[in-house]
């Protein structure tokens, strides 16, 4: 059991989640506890806003979670409070954008802007992106209950 809790430490440390302790020589509050469990918090996901989003015009799959992400987007369609991450594509005037995401997760498009309301589809969104070429279009994520938890998303960019 020791050297499964020294192996989880070194991951977590190599991934920059867990300290081995503070510079005074005392434990660090993110240490692994005696029975091997981390008590590290759940971390603020790089994509919690829209100035932030991973860019996906390449098209593909992506996992992820909205647990410690901060609700910062009005959803048309949801529950107030949700917390939601960020992904982009830049589009071209002919281009198609389809989503596919894990059922009880919405899509809200915001066209060219990070600001203001935009159209919102529960597990699946499609459109094509007329408009403005090389204009980005921001998709935030959100779980459609309310709550948080662990999503995958498959973007279709033609």
């Amino acid at each position: 059991m020791q050297i499964r809790a020294a192996i989880i430490a070194l991951l977590l440390a190599a991934c920059g989640r867990v300290g081995f302790g503070r510079s005074d020589g005392a434990p660090s509050s993110d240490a692994l506890a005696d029975d091997g469990s981390s008590t590290v918090d759940a971390s603020v996901p790089v994509n919690d806003d829209c100035t932030t989003a991973i860019d996906m015009t390449a098209g593909g799959m992506v996992t992820g979670t909205t647990c410690g992400a901060n609700d910062t987007v009005v959803a048309t369609c949801g529950v107030a409070g949700t917390p939601d991450v960020f992904y982009a594509v830049t589009v071209t005037g002919g281009t198609r954008v389809n989503i596919t995401i894990t059922a009880g997760f919405l899509i809200q498009l915001r066209q060219l802007t990070c600001s203001g309301v935009g159209s919102c589809m529960v597990g699946s969104f499609s459109a094509n992106g007329g408009g403005t070429p090389g204009g980005v279009w921001y998709f935030a994520v959100e779980k459609s209950d309310g709550g948080c938890g662990p999503f995958a998303a498959m973007f279709s960019v033609q």
